[in-house]
């Protein structure tokens, strides 16, 4: 086996072993197990066969899936309705529905869309009452007012917990 030198400072003769990764997104966090090159000279570590950016990409698409499939969760016991959501927002029927039980995975837009709706979720009422600026000037300032927070995961035993988000001088 041929033995390499570091390539950042050239001293230290890699040394292969695996290690855990761990990404942590949305207040969810996954590891997985990678094949590793590092030098115990200079501790540079180097993924071996370049794996390192596609499994992060794949960590981070999984964890905001599992994300999606919470906050539609949390959306469903709140009896938010989903058809309304999809009409107002141009969203094909029953695709809610499809990200929450796993069926399809949504799209980046539809992440990004879903996270809004569970930071700003006056946002489903606006979207009901045809976008009507006063009513979403006068929910923004009761959802404030109240100090409501979005929902966010944990591994508690609810598995779920609330949120600090607000400013201190907003937070009752």
């Amino acid at each position: 086996m041929n033995k390499q030198l570091c390539p950042v400072c050239a001293m230290g003769e890699l040394q292969q072993e695996k290690r855990i990764l761990t990404i942590s997104k949305y207040g969810l966090s996954e590891s997985r197990e990678v094949d590793v090159s590092y030098c115990p000279v200079c501790e540079a570590e180097t993924y071996q066969n370049g794996e390192d950016e596609p499994v992060r990409r794949d960590m981070v698409r999984s964890l905001e899936q599992r994300n999606v499939r919470i906050v539609l969760e949390k959306m469903a016991r709140e009896k938010i309705s989903f058809a309304s959501l999809e009409r107002a927002l141009a969203l094909p029927q029953r695709t809610l529905s499809k990200w929450k039980q796993g069926a399809t995975k949504p799209s980046e837009a539809g992440i990004v869309l879903v996270n809004l709706l569970n930071l700003m979720p006056w946002l489903s009422q606006v979207v009901d009452n045809d976008y009507d600026p006063k009513l979403a000037l006068s929910l923004q300032w009761e959802f404030l007012y109240k100090g409501a927070e979005p929902i966010v995961a944990d591994t508690s035993e609810s598995g779920m917990k609330k949120s600090s988000s607000l400013p201190c001088a907003l937070q009752s």
